[in-house]
């Protein structure tokens, strides 16, 4: 027997095509659809629809499948639950359909089967005076039966569950491996230094992110890793904006690195954040966000700082302006008088 592998592109252009054979036979066409793919078996491959219907209703379902195969082996069944049960025929090239008035029936069970082994059939299921789409969904092949909607929900709350542990784990990591500080700077460079222990082989993408007490971008801060024999391990490079440093290294060796944070700009202190390093041994995660906190309290208040400074500057600045204008106006009215 012979295997078709139909290209997911193709399977595209099929279904396209069935909608718009369906939707030109006029009064019989499908308002709702389905489709899929039901792989042959010679005990019957089977995909069930079971659907609520509108009572005393004239319905139909169709079913048009591509290959074109022997349409003996793929029976298309109804069985409404006030015991009627209907046969699809054949009407037109690889399609069967199934008509009824529901009656006193409230739900159907639709099954389509393929007895072809081996033959993946791709399938499209319209239905018309019940909506097919929300039917609940079951196949059974080679003796296996799965609840698609069943299956699908679970595999969707897996993978929720999964992106959730990985975004749990990375903000975790994130937030563990965030360590902060500040450093004032000198003419000769104060520096903030803190240890490490690093693994040999271990690839690290340390990012450094400050703020100044005078607010704006400044060079001549960043920082250094150095190793455990005393040499420079990696230095940050500077982005094209902003108060950022990065360095991406591999640790050459086990043992202790120092990470030494510096700043050049005499009077003014650096608040820095650096992240993709391990904690200094002696921290807990809990005192990292009390860091953190505290980071950013202080760049909030520096920034409240400047300005006020700001309004306080523009304030005196106006009332120097009024103080003078006065002053020139006094002595105006004095010229006059004198005459």
């Amino acid at each position: 027997m012979r295997k078709f592998v139909l290209p997911l592109a193709l399977l595209a252009v099929m279904a396209i095509v069935f909608v718009g054979v369906a939707a030109a036979q006029g009064e019989d066409t499908a308002v709702s659809f389905v489709n899929g793919t039901l792989v042959g078996d010679v005990a019957g491959s089977h995909v069930e629809f079971n659907a609520a219907l509108p009572m005393n209703t004239d319905v139909q379902v169709s079913v048009e499948y591509s290959p074109c195969a022997d349409a003996s082996a793929l029976p298309l069944m109804v069985y409404a639950n006030d015991g009627q049960v209907i046969k699809g025929m054949e009407d037109g090239n690889c399609r069967k359909t199934a008509k009824w008035n529901t009656a006193g029936g409230t739900s159907a069970m639709i099954k389509f089967s393929n007895y072809i082994p081996g033959i993946a059939l791709y399938y499209v299921v319209g239905s018309k005076g019940f909506d097919i789409e929300n039917a609940q969904i079951t196949t059974t092949v080679a003796g296996v039966t799965t609840v698609i909607q069943e299956a699908q929900a679970e595999a969707a709350a897996e993978v929720a569950e999964a992106k959730m542990e990985a975004a749990t784990e990375a903000a975790g990591t994130l937030k563990a491996n965030a360590k902060t500080g500040e450093v004032l700077g000198t003419t000769g460079g104060g520096h903030d230094k803190y240890e490490v222990d690093l693994e040999a082989g271990g690839v690290y993408g340390a990012i450094m992110t400050f703020t100044m007490d005078a607010g704006g971008t400044w060079p001549a801060v960043n920082f250094k890793v150095w190793g455990p024999n005393g040499g420079v391990v990696a230095v940050g490079v500077p982005a094209q904006h902003g108060n950022v440093r990065t360095a991406n290294f591999t640790a050459p060796a086990d043992g202790t690195y120092t990470i030494d944070v510096y700043n050049y700009h005499p009077g003014h202190t650096a608040y820095y954040t650096i992240t993709g390093m391990p904690l200094p041994a002696d921290m807990t995660i809990e005192e990292v966000v009390t860091e953190i906190q505290d980071a950013a309290a202080t760049a909030d208040e520096t920034e409240a700082d400047e300005q006020t400074q700001d309004t306080e500057q523009s304030q005196d600045t106006e009332q120097g302006q009024d103080t003078e204008q006065g002053q020139e106006g006094d002595e105006g009215s004095e010229g006059g008088d004198n005459g």
